[in-house]
C-alpha cells in the first residue's frame, strides 16, 4: 500500500511540475518573427537603426554608421520604445533595425526587444552579432 502511495505522489508531482512549466512558458507568448530579415541582405545606411543590448538590460542605439553619436536607453522604463518610434516616424517604410544582443544578455531581454519590433509594427529587422568595436563601445557606455 505504501508503494502505491509513493507512485501516486510521484505521478502527481510530475503532473504539477509539467503544468507549472506550461503556464510559465505560455505567459511570455510567442515571438512573431515574420519581419525578421536575412542580416546579409541589409545594407547599412542612414535608415539603419542599430540596437545594442547590454547584459544588464540597457540599450545603446544609433543610426547608420554613427556609433559615436548613439543614445543610451532602457527596455524597462519605456525610453527605448520612444527611441524606436522616433526612428520609425523618421524613416517610415525604409527603416531597417539591427538587433545585436551582447553575449551576456539575458534571453528574456532579447525576446522583449524582438517583441518591441512586432508591437511597434517594425517591418524590417534582423538579429545579428555585435562587432568587436560595438562590444567595446557598449562596455564603455554601461560600466
Amino acid at each position: 500500500m505504501n508503494r502505491n502511495r509513493i507512485i501516486l505522489i510521484i505521478v502527481l508531482a510530475v503532473i504539477l511540475i509539467g503544468s507549472v512549466l506550461y503556464v510559465v512558458s505560455s505567459k511570455s507568448g510567442p515571438v512573431d518573427n515574420s519581419g525578421l530579415q536575412d542580416p546579409k541582405s541589409v545594407a547599412i545606411n542612414s535608415a539603419t537603426f542599430t540596437v545594442l543590448l547590454h547584459g544588464n538590460g540597457d540599450v545603446y542605439s544609433y543610426y547608420g554608421n554613427q556609433i559615436q553619436e548613439g543614445k543610451a536607453s532602457r527596455l524597462s522604463d519605456g525610453s527605448f520604445q520612444k527611441d524606436l518610434l522616433e526612428a520609425k516616424d523618421k524613416y517610415q517604410g525604409d527603416l531597417n533595425v539591427l538587433v545585436k544582443p551582447a553575449a551576456d544578455a539575458v534571453y528574456a531581454q532579447t525576446v522583449n526587444l524582438l517583441d518591441q519590433m512586432s508591437i511597434n509594427k517594425i517591418e524590417k529587422y534582423s538579429k545579428v552579432e555585435m562587432t568587436e568595436n560595438e562590444k567595446k563601445i557598449i562596455d564603455s557606455v554601461f560600466r
